[in-house]
């Protein structure tokens, strides 16, 4: 399940709100994305009326969403490197990481987020329960999102203890955030 906000230029009470839902659910419920084609979406926004930007902007919206946990891919090393950290080593809550570092959904959720909030810095610092994972709630994350041209976008991050050298980290990540923007240019 994800959550997605929307903005409109132009206020919706709750009754075309309510309508609205009413009428998105009937017609969505139960079918895969591939089913939601062109003649649905035109009917759809036919029967939206003056709202019909509301339910295209929602329909991109899901488009956008699914075709990113679609194409999204999560790789992960270093796991085991928690455990130098006496803070992190304690077996529950390394078991604790352990398992959000093979849930690939909540990462994946992470990535999302990240990309999402990113400042101009291309950087993002999540500290204890700031982080999206709540089996992260006694860590540090540091993200930075880079570009690769043609729209392609990823994250990396580094994940360790609430004391990391939090300046040290984000000069590595603008660094790296830097080399891997510049990868497409250079070519």
């Amino acid at each position: 399940m994800k959550n997605k906000m929307l903005n409109f230029e132009h206020g919706l009470n709750n009754e075309m709100l309510l309508k609205l839902n009413i009428l998105l659910n009937t017609a969505l419920n139960g079918l895969a994305m591939e089913e939601i084609n062109l003649g649905l979406i035109t009917k759809l926004k036919e029967q939206a009326g003056i709202h019909s930007d509301v339910v295209s902007k929602v329909l991109d919206t899901v488009a956008e969403t699914i075709q990113m946990d679609d194409e999204m891919e999560i790789y992960t090393s270093g796991a085991t490197n928690i455990f130098k950290y006496p803070e992190l080593s304690d077996s529950s809550k390394a078991s604790e990481l352990i398992s959000a570092f093979e849930e690939k959904k909540e990462l994946a959720s992470l990535v999302a987020e990240s990309m999402a909030q990113t400042s101009d810095t291309g950087i993002q610092v999540y500290i204890g329960n700031e982080a999206p994972i709540q089996n992260m709630k006694d860590c540090s994350v540091v993200t930075a999102t880079y570009e690769l041209g043609s729209g392609i976008r990823g994250t990396i991050g580094i994940i360790g203890p609430k004391r990391m050298d939090y300046e040290k980290v984000v000069d590595s990540l603008k660094t790296l955030k830097s080399q891997l923007d510049n990868v497409f240019e250079e070519q």
